[in-house]
């Protein structure tokens, strides 16, 4: 996330030096600024993630990550923030080519310095799609994962339950009732014919408790 973050800043400072034209004295002077937003967006996510328990270790690989089994993380702390900075990226990357463009047409340059800008924007073209060719496969994959992710779920389920020839479901429910099962094979024991019959007529004739349990057993 935070490499995104960084990419961001870059055609931030991209988008200031081509279209209001600042110099590199006025973009160093918000190096605090940018070094804060880089480090403390990605920190912020991290100790909300912490907070909401939505970190999960991955049984393949062993790293914690975030959206391996929750969808929702998956959706709000992973994919929406780095499509935001893909699309705040691409937009402030473009803004900046063609302004640069612009300049190289309406404004009369030397030939050395035109082949210097166009080099240049060479360069930063190149250098984006390097960066972005990545990025977007691995978000197609975030989203494949996040499209795909209760069907698999669904489907391993229902394949494990055929193999084991049981509904998963009664499983759980067999962990429930069963201990109870217990008392209600004692509470049979002891509630025979005779014990029923003695308890009924006992209210009839006041008889003692202790005849009671003599006659029963």
């Amino acid at each position: 996330m935070a490499g995104s973050v960084w990419w961001v800043i870059l055609t931030i400072t991209w988008f200031l030096a081509a279209v209001p034209k600042w110099g590199s004295e006025a973009i160093e002077k918000k190096a605090l600024l940018f070094h804060t937003c880089a480090w403390g967006l990605p920190g912020c996510l991290t100790v909300a993630l912490m907070a909401l328990n939505k970190i999960e270790g991955d049984g393949v690989s062993g790293v914690c990550f975030v959206g391996l089994y929750d969808v929702t993380a998956l959706r709000w702390f992973l994919l929406a923030p780095l499509c935001l900075n893909v699309a705040v990226g691409v937009a402030l990357l473009l803004t900046g080519i063609v302004a640069l463009n612009r300049v190289r047409m309406e404004i009369p340059l030397e030939k050395e310095n035109q082949d210097k800008l166009v080099k240049f924007m060479i360069r930063i073209g190149v250098f984006s799609v390097l960066y972005l060719v990545p990025l977007l496969t691995v978000i197609s994959c975030y989203l494949y994962e996040h499209s795909y992710r209760s069907v698999w779920e669904t489907t391993w389920v229902q394949e494990r339950c055929r193999d084991y020839h049981i509904p998963c479901p009664f499983q759980f429910l067999q962990k429930v009732f069963i201990p109870l099962d217990i008392f209600h094979i004692l509470l049979c024991y002891s509630l025979n014919s005779k014990l029923i019959i003695i308890i009924f007529f006992s209210h009839q004739y006041a008889i003692p408790y202790n005849d009671k349990v003599k006659t029963c057993f």
